[in-house]
């Protein structure tokens, strides 16, 4: 078969498709959240009131206030055509991620006849580590899968010596949801202070638009998220509006080791709040300390400070390693966040197949093996929740930026092509 690839990513995108369509409205996230945040929005009501009906008092509208505006196209035709409209929308972003993690990692051509078995192992292994987090994307509706084609845009623009056209993407992905925002402390690491002050004003000032549709009760928007949404769950690190294993970021992982039990009852997995192991303080203290320890570590990797990387391939490689941080440093990181780890899965995949690099190797075989068979997808689930209790997906995350430091650190530069050349193609 030629096109092995372009027919199997059709059908997967087709079949998606179709659920979305046929998706009953009571259980939509589309309609329920983005959709009647937006009609909330040019109404003249209040985004961060509690809904109307039980699906949106499980899922409450805790998003920075642009995010409103995502669903305001989309308010005013009629139900099936929003659908599909938000289904070109993930569609779209869904393939521009897929092309573009491939080509900055340094895939070749995989359809056309032009696929090897190393590229096809390479491929597969690479969309294992994030595949089944994307698919949660689709299956909620979300609109992570948008941001994450909008964090490879900047990465790819990155490449190409486009500061400001790197800022700008990853500053609409930042407006929507405030982790990308990391990638402004990256800009200023590699010297483009101007593209960095850019990208954080940009972000901003976006989250001042639902202001000019419609202004907020009291004061801004944003300031209506800060003291409703992010303030009430500053007490404890970690805490958010949604099943404390469904946090994966450190913060997450620290609010379920300080402050819950876990037990195996009635086939499923009963997680309480009954204790705390150590102070809120001394708890956020910690976080704070292991992600200080992650960005220097980081730094050392990169090296070179204010300065450009040196290649297409350190380019791409640090923004993997820089989405990994996103990652794991947020105060709250959705499994449906992690469907970006297919980008560093390919470079961890190649440097293990071409370059025979047995950290890169080992690294992917541990990502493999935590995210993709020890969850709730494929195993009973009281075992896969219990998996995602201890951390699973941050486990694998962090083996995944471990292969990114290791290959950044054995594989010297002279192999690669000048920076804005893909160096596979």
């Amino acid at each position: 078969m030629d096109n092995p690839f372009l027919i199997a990513g059709a059908i997967y995108i087709f079949a998606n498709g179709v659920l979305l369509l046929l998706a009953r409205s009571s259980n939509s996230e589309w309609d329920q959240v983005f959709v009647y945040s937006a009609r909330v929005l040019i109404h003249g009501g209040d985004l961060y009131a509690p809904g109307i009906n039980q699906f949106q008092l499980n899922h409450p509208y805790t998003y920075p206030p642009f995010h409103a505006v995502l669903g305001i196209p989309f308010t005013f035709v009629p139900q099936i055509i929003s659908r599909a409209g938000w289904f070109a929308v993930q569609a779209i972003s869904l393939t521009t991620l897929w092309m573009l993690s491939w080509k900055i990692s340094g895939g070749r051509p995989l359809n056309r006849g032009a696929w090897t078995a190393s590229e096809a192992a390479i491929c597969i292994l690479g969309l294992i580590c994030g595949m089944r987090y994307i698919q949660g994307a689709f299956g909620h509706q979300q609109s992570d899968i948008l941001i994450d084609a909008l964090l490879l845009a900047g990465c790819w623009a990155w490449q190409s010596r486009r500061d400001f056209s790197a800022a700008t993407a990853w500053a609409f992905a930042a407006a929507f949801k405030g982790p990308p925002l990391i990638m402004a402390l990256y800009l200023a690491w590699r010297g483009r202070f101007a593209a960095a002050i850019f990208m954080v004003a940009l972000a901003i000032g976006l989250n001042f638009v639902p202001d000019l549709i419609h202004p907020a009760p009291h004061g801004l928007w944003l300031g209506q998220w800060y003291s409703r949404i992010i303030k009430p769950t500053s007490n404890q690190i970690g805490a958010w509006y949604v099943d404390v294993t469904i946090n994966q970021s450190i913060a997450g992982a620290a609010h379920r080791f300080f402050n819950t039990t876990w037990t195996l009852a009635h086939h499923q997995l009963i997680v309480t709040p009954n204790r705390q192991l150590v102070s809120n303080r001394v708890g956020k203290l910690l976080v704070y300390a292991i992600d200080a320890a992650l960005l220097l570590s980081a730094a050392m990797v990169m090296r070179r400070p204010m300065q450009k990387p040196q290649n297409a391939r350190s380019a791409g490689l640090e923004c993997a390693l820089m989405f990994i941080l996103m990652l794991l440093l947020s105060p709250m990181s959705h499994k449906t966040h992690f469907g970006i780890l297919i980008f560093p899965g390919f470079f961890a995949a190649r440097a293990a197949i071409e370059h025979h690099d047995r950290l890169a190797a080992v690294c992917l075989l541990i990502c493999l093996i935590v995210i993709g068979l020890l969850d709730h997808f494929f195993l009973y689930p009281p075992l896969g929740d219990l998996f995602a209790w201890y951390g699973n997906i941050t486990v694998g995350t962090i083996a995944l930026g471990i292969a990114c430091a290791g290959i950044m650190l054995r594989h010297s530069p002279p192999e690669m092509m000048a920076i804005g050349v893909n160096p596979r193609a």
